[in-house]
């Protein structure tokens, strides 16, 4: 009985352990999406701003279209 209480505890341990290591891992995942979209994001507000844009202009465009506000247009990440 001693042995399986033991094991019980090992298993929890372990799945625990797992489970933190996941959560970490989509931790990781979520900020390097969060820098990958403002790469692209800052890639499109130069290109609109070269194109004759004002930067304010530029910058409610990019938000309009990220959040899909303008049909017929987005930004692939």
């Amino acid at each position: 009985m001693n042995e399986d209480r033991i094991a019980a505890v090992a298993a929890e341990q372990q799945r625990q352990a797992d489970a933190k290591a996941a959560e970490e891992a989509a931790a990781k995942g979520r900020e390097a999406d969060k820098k990958h979209r403002a790469k692209v994001n800052g890639e499109a507000l130069a290109a609109l701003v070269t194109a004759g844009l004002s930067e304010l202009a530029a910058k409610s465009a990019i938000t309009a279209i990220a959040q899909g506000k303008v049909p017929h247009v987005k930004i692939e990440y």
